[in-house]
């Protein structure tokens, strides 16, 4: 054998050698499991996981978001709950409806003795005895079933600005300007 030849025999062995150790000590690696939890989202990039990766059956609702399943089919209805206590009206203080022709809707009123209007936009709400708007709060939601006020904001305003003090005082707007129209509130 030359010493060509030895030297070429030479560098295959040290360099197959290498190449063993490389792979072994992959195949050791890639063999021994790696700790439960050890891997999380921080180390996983975007799109790397995809449909195929994950094990049919295995994700729960909670592992969604919001909206992001179809509803179910609807369920039939449930049994009709019990009858009211004659009279009741249910657990707020007070509550009422101003029509469509700023006029209090007496129907589906409770505790309310009445409601003016000085000026365009400025409803004063007065009370039964005993709530007190310096104690109390007022809830308004203006009508959104009308067209021409879905774009109305109730603003309740400090008793005492425009209406008499002992009052709730709401005002209604429509793109900065007062607005007169219906709305709803209560009186938790």
């Amino acid at each position: 054998m030359t010493r060509r030849s030895a030297g070429f025999l030479r560098r295959n062995a040290i360099a197959l050698l290498a190449l063993f150790i490389a792979l072994g000590g992959t195949s050791i690696a890639a063999v021994n499991a790696l700790p439960r939890n050890s891997i999380g989202s921080a180390q996983i990039r975007r799109g790397a996981i995809v449909s195929s990766d994950v094990k049919d059956g295995s994700l729960l609702r909670r592992d969604f978001k919001r909206g992001q399943l179809p509803a179910g089919a609807t369920g039939p209805q449930g049994p009709q709950g019990a009858q009211g206590a004659p009279g009741a009206a249910g657990t707020a203080r007070a509550y009422g409806e101003l029509t469509s022709g700023l006029a209090l809707n007496t129907s589906r009123t409770k505790n309310i003795v009445s409601i003016s209007h000085p000026q365009r936009g400025t409803f004063c709400i007065t009370a039964a005895a005993g709530i007190d708007p310096a104690t109390s709060t007022i809830l308004v939601s203006s009508d959104f079933a009308n067209a021409g006020t879905s774009r109305t904001l109730a603003q309740i305003r400090s008793t005492g600005i425009d209406c008499p003090r002992g009052t709730f005082e709401v005002m209604l707007w429509d793109d900065g300007i007062a607005h007169d129209s219906q709305f709803s509130f209560l009186i938790p």
